[in-house]
């Protein structure tokens, strides 16, 4: 017999799901087999005959799981509310969320396996968790598995994926000071793959670097920073998978990397550049944003254009055909933010209004509308009223901050990314993530 739990901890007053399926001894499920549960205190957590578990008090408390002669268990850890945190802004990664308080205090929520949320070690939090350290940060980027963010000092410091981190011997489960001495203005993380921007706007990255991702002329990896070429003075940074894109001060897109999906918007010519190259098309931009295998900018008139991959929609054009050239969002919106995710973007209006498209054909993808017809490939606006200062997009969720410092998600829950302390399967419209 097998047991399931999204998460192993749980605050007071929310309630997680617990499987329980009776199996054969070769783990084969059984058929015709009613299935009870029982709390070994209920005092502490409550659970009922479908096995949803609700936080009473905090504690330690065991869940069986019981079939026939068949019977198997789950330990949870449920924890009491911590102080109310108020978010300066928060970034999403593949299928993990960190944010920054105004106390200067990250904490991250999500799947941890891999270390990316900085808890000290692998386990999932389907609610807010410290990044452990006592680090104060002025931001912090979240990307597939791994984060890193910025110290008050502008130190940088990592954690998750061992190819950003001090070494490679493995993931780190708490942050890394990243080697090299910079002092950086901001970071931005991808898959292995982080860069940084310093002082001067000289740009610097570090983690896998096969396919060109660093930028420095050659395809070899480094944990240690390395200037990327060209003398370009960047004014934003951003990495998606295996390469990475900047906005110079002059307002021009660069690129480098990997170019297999189109994700470098200098058409399909090469396969990979090694150095930064002009993106495509002649237009300035203000901000860009890379995901997995596409990326989305503003013009400085705040029109998006994104290009890349686009088989989910992502793109935003109303097509699924990918685009190796910047293509222009549909619907005339101008948009002050943008933020492109796996398979998903999400961009915010000047009056703070979100909108999100892609996951197009995928039937679990939410735009956060309120509906339930999975995704899109053209703006639809994120429902409940809100107005948001800061937004990330994940795989099949996001999650936004408003300006009295509240952090909401909405989308797919099944890997506690919403950060309500349960495990609701979805999130039709955004929904409140909780203090710990």
């Amino acid at each position: 017999m097998s047991i399931f739990v999204s998460a192993d901890t749980l605050i007071v007053g929310h309630t997680v799901q617990v499987t329980a399926v009776p199996t054969d001894a070769e783990g084969i499920p059984l058929v015709g087999h009613t299935t009870t549960y029982a709390s070994s205190n209920s005092a502490i957590a409550s659970v009922s005959s479908a096995g949803l578990v609700t936080g009473v008090t905090p504690g330690t408390v065991t869940i069986t799981g019981m079939a026939d002669s068949l019977s198997v268990q789950a330990t949870i850890v449920i924890l009491p509310h911590g102080p109310t945190l108020l978010w300066s802004a928060v970034s999403v990664g593949e299928g993990h969320t960190c944010g920054v308080v105004e106390t200067g205090g990250a904490y991250c929520w999500g799947v941890g396996g891999d270390g990316s949320l900085g808890i000290g070690g692998p386990a999932s939090r389907n609610a807010p968790a410290a990044v452990t350290g006592g680090l104060r940060f002025v931001s912090v980027s979240a990307g597939e598995s791994s984060t890193c963010g910025v110290t008050e000092s502008g130190s940088a410091y990592c954690w998750g994926d061992a190819d950003i981190g001090s070494d490679s011997v493995g993931a780190s489960y708490a942050p890394v000071l990243v080697a090299g001495g910079h002092l950086f203005t901001a970071v931005s993380v991808g898959n292995g793959l982080a860069c940084g921007l310093v002082a001067n706007g000289n740009a610097y990255c570090w983690g896998n670097g096969a396919d060109g991702g660093l930028g420095n002329g050659s395809r070899n990896s480094s944990v240690i920073p390395v200037q990327v070429a060209g003398g370009l003075t960047f004014a934003t940074v951003t990495v998606g998978d295996d390469y990475a894109c900047g906005v110079t001060t002059a307002q021009i897109a660069y690129c480098w990397g990997t170019n297999v999906n189109g994700n470098l918007g200098i058409g399909p010519s090469l396969a990979l550049a090694l150095v930064p190259v002009p993106v495509s098309g002649g237009l300035l931009f203000s901000a860009l944003s890379a995901a997995a295998h596409a990326v989305c900018g503003l013009t400085l008139a705040g029109d998006a254009y994104c290009w890349g991959y686009n088989i989910q929609g992502q793109l935003g054009n109303g097509t699924t055909a990918s685009s190796p050239v910047p293509v222009p969002v549909t619907g005339g919106l101008k948009f002050t933010a943008i933020t492109a995710g796996f398979g998903e973007t999400c961009a915010l209006t000047l009056a703070g209004e979100a909108y999100c498209w892609g996951g197009y054909g995928d039937p679990l993808a939410i735009p956060g509308d309120g509906s339930n017809v999975g995704g899109t490939s053209a703006p639809a606006l994120v429902g409940g009223n809100l107005h948001f200062i800061s937004i990330g997009a994940g795989f099949l969720f996001a999650c936004g901050s408003t300006a009295d410092e509240t952090a909401y998600c909405w989308g797919q829950n099944n890997t506690g990314v919403l950060g309500d302390g349960g495990n609701e399967q979805v999130g039709l419209l955004p929904i409140k993530v909780i203090s710990p």
